[in-house]
This record gives structure tokens, C-alpha cells and sequence, in this order.
């Protein structure tokens, strides 16, 4: 996979994101830009590694307890959203959810609330999910979805109200697809076994199916994070593009388009590896970043 580089030059804001002209009205992109957000920031946690070893955790030194992280989106140097996760990962399975709305003066105007959970087995270190079921309201509307996993792939169990404006995505296209929560405890597991974060997979949301390819590149301290987390950090470059699961009739070649980032993984003790930075490209609105905001605490 080429090499996605995120710098760019410019005019700096709010801490260290460059001016963004947004391309259309907020509410168009907002909703695609979280989808991005919420896989990256998944990210953290799902593809093949080896790295240096400050970079990885051995998983027998964690803490059975859920682990919570706290994270703000930021765009156009604005606060957009607030999204919080919690996790447990050990031998056998895995249980995540992860909470997500509209923040800063976005939640002024535009009313987002989303809250998805998500179970799973894991044998021989395969992380293989079980049931994905995410509800709340966006798009203008209260919404749910949960999808089941049997053998043949992942099975729409609930869709609430049902997508009747978009492209099928076809059983055999999303086969081998996992949820948002599902990748991201692949991506941690793979991670922390091995320190690297090499990999593709597809994201299945119930209406658009997305492919995403992880690559480390190496180690190196995170920029503009706070200072106790600013240290060697292992670096995923990663790029993205939907590719299934369009609206019906949409000509805008802008959705097809790869997007790219990269995250900063940092091994903090007693949690082992953790996202403390995340920026993207979104095709439309630029440059967002998500900055790890509260130290990371275990909770029941």
C-alpha cells in the first residue's frame, strides 16, 4: 500500500489543524465523516504487525476490567463531536460499545446521539464477532440496527427504519465483513500480539460496506497531543473507501474516493496499546483529527 501522507501545509488552529474550506453544508458530510471517524478510531484496534517492542503490550498484563477512552472529533478547528469507548479483550472473547454525539457548538444545531455495542469469541487469537447492535439518532431520525454473524456471513437482524434508498450490499460482497467494534478489537488484538498494524478488511454498517487497509510505519512521538502521551508511539497509516451501499442513483464520484490518515498507538501502562491521536482526509470536508482527551481508566 502506498505510503498516505496526511501533512499539509498551511494556516494552523485549535491544536495544530489547518484551515479547512468545507466543500458543502455541514449536515451533507457530517454523518460520512463519523463513519470515518468511528472506523479509524476502530482502527486503533484491527490489522496484521510487528513492530518495536515499547510499541506492543503482552495482553496477560492487563486488567480484566473494561477499559474506557474518551475522544474528541475535531474539523475546521471546531469540537464536533465527543465519542467514548469501553473494552474488554482477553482469550476467549470480547465485549466493546461505544457512545458517540455531536459536540461543541455543533450540538447547537444539529442533534446526534449514537450508542452501538458489540460481542464476540476469540480462539487461537482469531477474533471472530458475534453480534453487533448500534441505535440512536442521526440523520434526522431514531434508528437501529443489529446484525448477527452465522456462518454464510453477517445477517441484518433488525433495521429500523428499513434503507430503501440505497444499493443492496450482496451476501457474498459483505461475507467476510465485520462491524465497526468488531475490527476495532481485530486491530487491538493484532496489535498487541504484535506490535505492527498490517492488514485489509471490509466494515459492514448495515448499509454501506467499506474497505479499509492498515500499514505501520514505524515509531515516532504524536504531534500535538498532551505532553505525558507525546513519546514513541507506533504510527498506522491507513486509507479507506466505501465501496458498496451508495444511494440509489448518486453520481458524485467523491464517496468512491480513497480517503487516508494515520493513528498513534501509545503503550501506556497497565492498558498496553492506546489511539492518543487520529487524523483523516474526508473527501469533502477536509482534515479531521480526534485527540484522546482523559486519561484512559478501567471500569466495571
Amino acid at each position: 500500500m502506498t505510503k498516505v501522507n496526511i501533512r499539509t501545509a498551511g494556516r494552523t488552529g485549535l491544536h495544530g489543524l489547518p484551515a479547512i474550506r468545507a466543500r458543502r453544508p455541514f449536515r451533507q458530510v457530517f454523518f460520512p465523516l463519523l463513519c470515518s471517524a468511528l472506523i479509524s478510531l476502530c482502527g486503533t484496534d484491527a490489522a496484521r504487525a510487528q513492530t518495536a517492542p515499547e510499541a506492543a503490550a503482552p495482553a496477560a498484563t492487563l486488567s480484566p476490567a473494561k477499559t474506557r477512552l474518551s475522544y474528541t472529533l475535531y474539523s475546521h478547528w471546531f469540537a464536533v463531536l465527543d465519542i467514548s469507548t469501553d473494552y474488554l479483550l482477553d482469550s476467549t472473547h470480547y465485549e466493546a460499545s461505544m457512545n458517540a454525539h455531536a459536540g461543541g457548538l455543533v450540538s447547537l444545531f444539529m442533534r446526534m446521539n449514537i450508542h452501538s455495542l458489540a460481542k464476540g469469541s476469540v480462539q487461537n487469537g482469531v477474533v471472530q464477532p458475534q453480534l453487533y447492535d448500534s441505535g440512536g439518532f442521526s440523520r434526522h431520525a431514531m434508528r437501529h440496527v443489529m446484525i448477527d454473524y452465522p456462518q454464510s456471513g453477517p445477517r441484518i437482524v433488525i433495521q429500523d427504519p428499513p434503507e430503501t434508498d440505497r444499493e443492496p450490499v450482496s451476501d457474498d460482497q459483505k461475507k467476510a465483513a465485520v462491524d465497526i467494534l468488531g475490527a476495532m478489537m481485530r486491530v487491538l488484538a493484532e496489535v498487541r500480539q504484535t506490535g505492527r498494524c498490517d492488514g485489509t478488511f471490509d466494515i459492514f454498517d448495515g448499509i454501506r460496506l467499506t474497505r479499509m487497509t492498515l500499514r505501520s510505519a514505524g515509531t515516532e512521538a504524536p504531534p500535538n497531543v498532551r505532553k505525558e502521551w507525546s513519546a514513541p508511539a507506533l504510527r498506522c497509516d491507513f486509507s479507506g473507501r466505501q465501496i458498496a451501499g451508495f444511494i440509489k442513483g448518486h453520481t458524485t464520484t467523491s464517496l468512491r474516493e480513497t480517503h487516508g490518515g494515520s493513528i498513534w498507538f501509545e503503550t501506556i501502562p497497565g492498558f498496553g496499546p492506546v489511539a492518543v491521536r487520529v487524523e483523516m482526509e474526508h473527501p469533502k470536508i477536509g482534515k479531521a483529527t480526534a485527540l484522546l482527551t482523559k486519561d484512559p481508566v478501567l471500569v466495571q
